[in-house]
């Protein structure tokens, strides 16, 4: 994620336009998408301002889990704002260091959205996804963001569904 993501400018401006953007319409989309259910445990990298995991929390109701990770200290702090509950928890830090982060913890799915580009070692987060998903558990991941007629998207959308 580039540096300006620490800076408090940066933030407020990115927010801004992701409220413009539809991320509720995002969120709807991966819930139907993965088949997510009431009570699964998610893992949520590189979740931003937490707008993704406020629409899931939204499905996987008390019974389920969210852990959201981001690089970013004041992104984390206004997901932890507009999306607190008790099966809700944010961390800042590197999806690198996964590890430090989950403690052992198993999940259904881990998405990732729109910030695969940002992801450096992607071999490395592929083994660590792996490590965490539950037997039948889901990878969820955007290479594009939302732009469906994007060349990539089109070129990439009948292999992903293979994965």
């Amino acid at each position: 994620m580039p540096s300006s993501y620490q800076n408090r400018k940066a933030v407020k401006f990115y927010i801004e336009e992701r409220q413009r953007t539809g991320w509720r319409n995002r969120g709807e989309r991966v819930v139907k998408f993965a088949k997510i259910k009431p009570g699964s445990y998610i893992l949520d990298l590189c979740c931003g301002p937490g707008f993704v995991v406020k629409v899931i929390r939204e499905r996987v109701g008390n019974k389920g889990r969210i852990i959201g990770i981001d690089s970013s200290l004041n992104l984390i702090k206004y997901a932890d704002r507009i999306c607190h509950f008790k099966n809700v928890l944010f961390k800042c830090g590197n999806i690198e260091n996964l590890d430090k982060y989950i403690d052992n913890q198993k999940f259904d799915f881990v998405i990732i959205l729109a910030s695969w580009n940002w992801v450096k070692n992607k071999n490395k987060i592929f083994l660590k996804v792996r490590k965490v998903l539950k037997p039948d558990g889901k990878f969820v991941f955007s290479l594009t963001g939302d732009n469906l007629y994007h060349p990539l998207t089109k070129k990439f959308s009948g292999d992903i569904e293979k994965i």
